[in-house]
């Protein structure tokens, strides 16, 4: 969990607690990935552990997610999905916890963020971000390169799994291609 400066911390606007209010600091190309969906890649290099961006949008809760149901989830952040283990954290780190499920539809509104693909072997992680808002916390997600990225290099995230699977769930068939690819994301 990162805790940045909110709306009534007097810093600057330059403190490092506010790593993720100071916009994109790239450049972005969305792009037509091999297989004709649509992908994210940047122009410029990203150094290992930079803010890339936020996953912009809608925050819903869970009775709207069933309702959009599996056709429109297309551009939804579920923060309670199950991620392997990155090896850039020890194997004791857990999985980022959070005070309460976020769910976030990039659907209608949202921004480049929305068009990074699923990998088994990502370039990217996230991180929430709690910041106090009027004695209130508002919840972000803010995603960070994993390691050194190339420029054209293309932007991807676990997307994670569904936990407990169920013998129904429809698992969506992974395109990542690589040595690691579990075969499906769900």
């Amino acid at each position: 969990m990162i805790y940045g400066c909110g709306p009534s911390c007097q810093c600057p606007p330059n403190c490092r607690n506010r790593m993720s209010q100071g916009g994109l600091k790239v450049r972005f190309e969305v792009f037509r990935t091999k297989d004709g969906g649509w992908g994210l890649r940047s122009w410029d290099p990203i150094r290992a552990g930079a803010f890339i961006c936020e996953y912009a949008g809608e925050v819903i809760d869970n009775a709207r997610v069933e309702e959009l149901g599996e056709n429109e989830d297309d551009y939804i952040f579920y923060s309670t999905r199950v991620y392997q283990q990155l090896e850039i954290f020890p194997s004791d780190t857990e999985a980022p916890k959070i005070p309460h499920p976020l769910y976030i539809t990039a659907k209608d509104v949202g921004n480049v963020s929305r068009f990074m693909n699923h990998s088994c072997s990502p370039t990217v992680f996230w991180r929430p971000i709690l910041r106090e808002n009027k004695n209130q916390c508002d919840l972000h997600i803010a995603f960070h390169a994993i390691r050194h990225i190339p420029p054209m290099m293309e932007l991807t995230f676990d997307y994670g799994t569904v936990v407990p699977l169920k013998a129904d769930q429809k698992k969506n068939k992974c395109l990542c291609e690589s040595e690691k690819c579990r075969g499906y994301f769900c």
